[in-house]
């Protein structure tokens, strides 16, 4: 898949790269047969995507910093961030909150090495995606267009807290499901997950200028 922007191809790119990484953390979680040299490689793999991701947010950020920062008229409201960005944000912090989760569990496992630093707490992680979540709750008045657009984050959002046993971020996933279904009864909101992503090719032309260079400056 392919889209007009470098800068969002590439995020598109990163985001291939997390479910190998998911499935070698699940056999190397449920074996005790594990080699250390294979775990502490797989560490730093994670490790390493986690830093180009958070690269590529603050890259992101940085990018939609500047055009809000431009000479409006005096009359002139802030907006709210685009669909658009709040899809690829999204996606961006979904894939943080499952490679950091990911940590958090081989760090468990008696076999993996004793890395000099903790693992990161995923909840901060899982915050982060929450407060991204209702920003696109609030950025669209068009019922399929945010059940589409919340679906992926929630999906991921509710597995984290049900596996952490967080009964209230669990709860609350439910809540803002139910309050997006209300407005659109009519849509089957396990339809919407595969589709999740779909604004990412509705690129504005600011987005879609953007320099080969800068989507690629960061190289895993």
């Amino acid at each position: 898949m392919s889209t007009r922007s470098a800068k969002v191809n590439f995020l598109l790119d990163l985001a291939f790269r997390v479910p190998p990484l998911l499935e070698k953390i699940d056999s190397a979680t449920s074996t005790t047969k594990s080699r250390t040299s294979d775990t502490s490689a797989l560490t730093e793999n994670i490790l390493k995507l986690k830093k180009t991701f958070e690269f590529w947010l603050k890259s992101f950020t940085q990018l939609d910093q500047q055009h809000q920062q431009q000479p409006q008229s005096p009359t002139h409201k802030p907006k709210n961030p685009s669909i658009h960005d709040l899809t690829c944000e999204s996606l961006c912090r979904i894939c943080l909150l499952l490679l950091v989760s990911g940590l958090a569990d081989l760090s468990k496992n008696p076999l993996a090495p004793h890395p000099p630093n903790r693992p990161p707490n995923p909840t901060p992680y899982a915050l982060s995606l929450r407060k991204t979540t209702l920003l696109f709750t609030k950025s669209t008045k068009i019922p399929i267009v945010k059940a589409r657009g919340v679906s992926g984050a929630l999906h991921f959002l509710h597995a984290f807290y049900t596996r952490t046993g967080d009964d209230e971020g669990a709860q609350w996933c439910q809540q803002v499901k139910e309050s997006v279904c209300a407005e659109a009864p009519y849509l089957s909101w396990d339809l919407m997950l595969p589709w999740s992503l779909l604004t990412l090719y509705a690129i504005p032309l600011r987005t879609a200028e953007v320099d080969e260079g800068t989507a690629r400056r960061a190289v895993i």
